[in-house]
């Protein structure tokens, strides 16, 4: 979706201005629209949905970081069926690529897939793993506990220091919340035996049967077009004179201002100096690859956590969705860590020693490289989050008594799904009116 910049040099005065409009923009937005309450979108990129947005590169369809779709809660459901897109319901095929394995996801439940000698020995640990697991040390720590030395050398300690380019003890225990699987031991000892299936929060998921996630995102956002200006990059936040300016000389003024912006980007807009670690990171390195060929197995993403290749996971956008490419090719979306501190790589290089890997291992089969788009995440994943840290609870705390409202995934500094992102953004517009209504 895309709209004509606005070139006025003042927006008029708003009661509710919303910063971003990815899901949780959208969310709040389209809240506070149905309760007829007067807002405006600011959004520096041309295209709805933030990293749920969908790029066409050459005749290759892409979205960013492969996100999917899932309804925990009923009222998410119903703006899915209003939306009047078709879905298709997909079983998740995901896996870990152990060494000469090809493990299912989760892989401490499906260690039948492993070799015996790797089974043997997480079965030889478990029996001996403590009744209690630490949560207050580190991540490392935390999984050396709950799954023992075999496991976490084997997946958690590398996947995660590919991630994050750093010792894995330096991770908060808790950094992940409900994204990871909690500790069952007497599914490890069944899952040596059978395959478990219908694991977790993403056994299922949607998508769009056109082949485009950023489908759903224009439909959210269409009923917004009179109040979405699109291309306006936010350069200065005076929080005393409720002032937003933008890039292209705007400015706009607000009652209530809602967030979505990355928090840590927010506050320096602000002019507030950052604490010290509190906002630590991960970026990371979306690139998007269309060949020649085939993929030769079924999974939807795979996770790498073999140090000798530079990608932590990759995604089969044809095993998705078959309109993501044009007949006769496939396409891979490959996620590197340590995007921020990289700079500019090889990406041709990159593309095809993945490839290669890939092929090597009988995932698919290629003759020729079609195209190479790469996208920097940045922030992709947060070590502290605002659940467990008090210190990002009294950053939101104090920003509300200054009438902002924080949501989204990085606007909370937060892990959250697309769903909690959008439920978010509607308990945004659920606050601004309880803050208004209280003036």
């Amino acid at each position: 979706m895309t709209c004509d910049r606005y070139t006025n040099t003042h927006f008029p005065e708003q009661r509710v201005l919303i910063l971003g409009a990815g899901f949780a923009g959208l969310g709040a937005a389209r809240g506070l629209q149905e309760r007829g309450v007067q807002t405006l979108t600011l959004e520096r990129e041309r295209d709805t949905g933030g990293l749920a947005c969908t790029d066409r590169v050459g005749d290759f369809l892409f979205d960013r970081a492969g996100h999917f779709v899932h309804c925990r809660t009923r009222q998410f459901a119903d703006v899915i069926r209003d939306s009047g897109i078709a879905f298709d319901e997909i079983a998740r095929r995901s896996a870990v690529m152990l060494d000469t394995c090809v493990v299912p996801y989760p892989l401490q439940f499906n260690l039948w897939a492993a070799s015996a000698e790797f089974r043997e020995a997480v079965a030889a640990e478990i029996e001996d793993l403590p009744t209690e697991v630490d949560t207050h040390s580190g991540f490392n720590r935390l999984a050396r506990e709950a799954w023992g030395d075999t496991l976490t050398k084997a997946f958690f300690e590398p996947y995660l220091e590919k991630v994050w380019s750093c010792d894995s003890s330096r991770l908060p225990a808790e950094w992940a919340s409900r994204f990871i699987p909690q500790r069952d031991l007497e599914m490890i000892r069944r899952g040596m035996r059978h395959e478990t299936r219908g694991y977790g929060y993403n056994a299922t998921f949607l998508y769009p049967s056109s082949g485009r996630l950023g489908d759903l995102a224009d439909v959210l956002a269409a009923p917004l077009n009179g109040s979405l200006r699109m291309e306006t990059e936010v350069v200065s936040i005076d929080l005393d004179a409720h002032r937003v300016r933008c890039a292209n000389g705007t400015t706009a003024d607000y009652e209530v201002l809602v967030n979505t912006l990355p928090l840590d980007r927010f506050l320096a807009l602000c002019g507030r100096e950052l604490p010290d670690g509190l906002f630590r990171q991960a970026a990371l390195l979306n690139l998007r690859v269309g060949f020649s060929g085939r993929v030769l197995r079924a999974e939807h993403w795979c996770y790498v956590p073999d140090v000798n290749v530079d990608f932590f996971r990759v995604g089969f956008p044809c095993n998705v969705n078959r309109r993501t490419c044009p007949p006769g090719r496939c396409s891979v979306s490959l996620e590197f860590g340590n995007a921020a501190e990289s700079g500019i790589r090889d990406y041709a290089r990159l593309a095809t020693d993945a490839l290669d890997y890939l092929a090597a291992r009988d995932f698919l089969e290629y003759t020729a490289i079609e195209c190479i788009d790469a996208q920097v995440i940045a922030p992709a994943y947060v070590a502290n989050r605002m659940e467990t840290d008090a210190r990002l609870q009294s950053i939101a705390s104090a920003l509300r008594a200054e009438d902002v409202i924080l949501a989204g995934r990085f606007g909370t500094w937060e892990y959250l799904s697309l769903e909690d992102a959008y439920l978010s953004g509607t308990e945004a517009a659920s606050t601004a009116m309880a803050m208004m209504a209280h003036r």
